[in-house]
């Protein structure tokens, strides 16, 4: 058989519910490549191994007496550790957070487990979702799988990182001003920021809760769906149906004239555009206000509401006294 952890997440579905492939084989192939892989890139900052393999037996035996709980039983997946793991702490890649075991999961965990989906560790994030890649902080920063002296964006840089190097189909992350959609792009991923409420915020450690958002980072559209689908989103009822009559607008001059924008991404938005179009979508060129305004605005709200979250543990003294 191919390589169990090069299979999508529906092939890997497919091979399950045929008996040529177990969930548990499937996770103790990505055990292997995670061990492999992590000492170069750290995506993982905690490996579970041992509920992993119970989940993955759980979910052949739940196979075997005919018990499907949809495309993600079998598949494994990993968190952000802003969220809540039971029986692991919850590090937000810092110092200052105690080592308290969660006494239960985040919400969106709990949905992905009560779909069969097997969890494989916590993933590294820019200490409090805030700035990073820093190299003093609890854990060693994620690197990029597609060279490692470069950097995986943030903040769901392990989640980025863990997905782009093969470890593992689909993880989740957090997205409060571009936290899953710039590693996404940095490690050439599919991530997704959901519709705010989408998902639900329990468990999850907040950076600024009027902005905060859950959501998933995978290695395909079809995985991100799928993925989406289980954590509470109908994102998956998408796949396989015609885009004809739908509206798109293309704010392009959002980013065509910014410096930073290099050539080929701009080539690639057009011809995306294009295909689009092409497909049957009614793609109308918009305007929207000077990005360089709506990004400061957005700055300052969420500086602002991190501020409210660890304003008492600055006051208080907490912060520092580790």
């Amino acid at each position: 058989m191919t390589d169990p952890t090069r299979l999508t997440i529906a092939e890997a579905g497919a091979a399950f519910r045929a008996g040529t492939l177990t969930a548990t084989e499937l996770a103790q192939a990505q055990l292997n490549r995670i061990d492999a892989l992590n000492p170069k890139i750290h995506a993982f900052v905690a490996v579970t191994a041992n509920l992993a393999l119970a989940a993955a037996a759980q979910a052949d035996a739940d196979f075997a007496n005919g018990i499907d709980r949809g495309p993600m039983q079998g598949i494994g997946f990993a968190i952000k550790d802003l969220m809540d793991l039971q029986g692991l702490p919850t590090t937000c890649g810092s110092r200052q957070q105690p080592d308290t075991p969660a006494a239960q999961d985040a919400e969106v965990v709990a949905r992905l487990r009560a779909e069969g989906a097997v969890p494989l560790g916590k993933l590294a994030t820019y200490e409090y979702a805030l700035v990073g890649p820093s190299f003093d902080g609890l854990h060693p920063p994620a690197v990029n799988p597609w060279n490692i002296d470069h950097i995986t964006g943030g903040s769901s840089s392990g989640s980025a990182a863990a997905v782009a190097a093969g470890m593992l189909r689909c993880a989740v992350g957090t997205d409060t001003g571009g936290s899953i959609r710039s590693p996404a792009a940095y490690c050439g991923v599919v991530g997704l920021k959901p519709t705010k409420g989408a998902v639900p915020l329990t468990g999850v450690f907040p950076l600024s809760v009027d902005l905060d958002h859950v959501g998933p980072l995978a290695a395909t559209v079809a995985d991100a769906a799928l993925m989406a689908q289980a954590m509470g989103m109908d994102a998956a009822t998408r796949l396989g149906l015609p885009v004809h009559g739908m509206s798109i607008g293309y704010a392009r001059d959002w980013f065509a004239k910014d410096p930073a924008t290099t050539p080929d991404v701009l080539v690639a938005m057009d011809q995306a555009m294009s295909d689009l179009s092409l497909l049957g979508c009614r793609v109308t060129l918009i305007s929207l206000p000077d990005y360089a305004e709506i990004e400061a605005l957005g700055i300052t709200l969420l500086q602002y509401l991190a501020l409210e979250v660890h304003k008492h543990a600055i006051v208080s003294g907490k912060y520092g006294q580790q």
